[in-house]
């Protein structure tokens, strides 16, 4: 299991006599600003040097270890909605680590050519090795994955798997609804008002998204599932983009203003633990024209992390 479980800081304040002479305070605000980054970007002040300038060692922060795998559980935990006791299904997890370790642009986990292999070494210990695959696009084409989001709808449609790209991408969130409990879960059904809304009529109409991601067949009896490739056609989705596979259909999210925004805001909401206010807005702008000259998610932890209010 790979989830995300941050620490609550407790600071304790304490008063002194006033003949005691106090510490520069100065001092005081950079220990406390330099205990705040590490803390932000690791979860924990082990191995933490003082520094007379708490934000220059923000790019070795962004290199470290610990900084890669408490990002890689948050995203984890950011784009699965339940843990997972099997090791294969962490597929987020994994290659979070291998794209922050290997310096790679963030949107080589939703586009990258990776798969994954799973063995057990000498140790006997499972291990998962990211592989280069000509067939990746990041961890969506990977087997554990496509099983894990699957879905049941009737002739294979992948409506949840269009939804969790969606939302990993972009940070779309729907919630299922059952109109009328009576009436079939159809794709005519689907049709009708107000499903129509979510599932044809919108930018990320999910039966139009799923149609490039082909189907899946299912045998009970026999516990075997097989992912079915699309059928080639073009479908015009995501604002009248031409998709014929999902490849062309995360490069086409990737090139979307709703990345770049997804992206800053998981950024944001790893350092503070919530969304950004409207008051925020100027500085999330800077994030993310800063992340678009880059590409890669450390620029836009730096945003927040180098604002003067940062440490206030």
């Amino acid at each position: 299991m790979h989830f995300f479980a941050p620490r609550l800081g407790i600071i304790f304040l304490c008063l002194f006599p006033s003949s005691i002479v106090r510490a520069d305070p100065g001092a005081e605000f950079n220990a406390r600003c330099a205990q705040k980054i590490h803390a932000s970007l690791t979860d924990s002040l082990s191995g933490m040097s003082p520094s007379a300038n708490p934000k220059a060692n923000v790019d070795a922060l962004l290199e470290s270890a610990e900084f890669i795998e408490h990002f890689a559980l948050f995203l984890n935990t950011a784009f699965n909605d339940d843990p997972t006791e099997a090791l294969p299904e962490d597929v987020v997890y994994h290659l979070t680590k291998h794209v922050l370790e290997k310096k790679k642009p963030y949107a080589d986990l939703f586009t990258g050519r990776y798969d994954f292999t799973f063995n057990k070494p000498a140790t006997g210990l499972d291990r998962v090795e990211v592989v280069a695959s000509p067939q990746g696009v990041g961890y969506f084409e990977t087997r554990p994955w496509k099983l894990r989001y699957m879905g049941n709808e009737e002739n294979g449609v992948r409506l949840m798997a269009a939804y969790r790209i969606l939302n990993n991408m972009t940070g779309l969130e729907l919630s299922a609804v059952t109109i009328d409990p009576n009436k079939k879960n159809t794709a005519a059904g689907r049709r009708d008002a107000p499903c129509n809304v979510c599932h044809y009529n919108s930018w990320f109409a999910l039966d139009k998204v799923a149609s490039v991601l082909g189907t899946v067949d299912f045998a009970p009896q026999l516990n075997l599932v097989k992912f079915n490739p699309p059928d080639g056609s073009v479908k015009q989705i995501l604002g009248d983009i031409p998709v014929r596979n999902t490849r062309e259909l995360t490069e086409a999210v990737v090139k979307s203003e709703n990345f770049s925004f997804q992206a800053c805001r998981l950024s944001f909401r790893f350092l503070t633990g919530r969304n950004e206010n409207v008051c925020e807005e100027k500085l999330f702008d800077q994030c993310m024209t800063n992340f678009k000259k880059t590409g890669k998610i450390q620029d836009a932890l730096k945003t927040y992390i180098l604002d003067a209010n940062f440490c206030q």
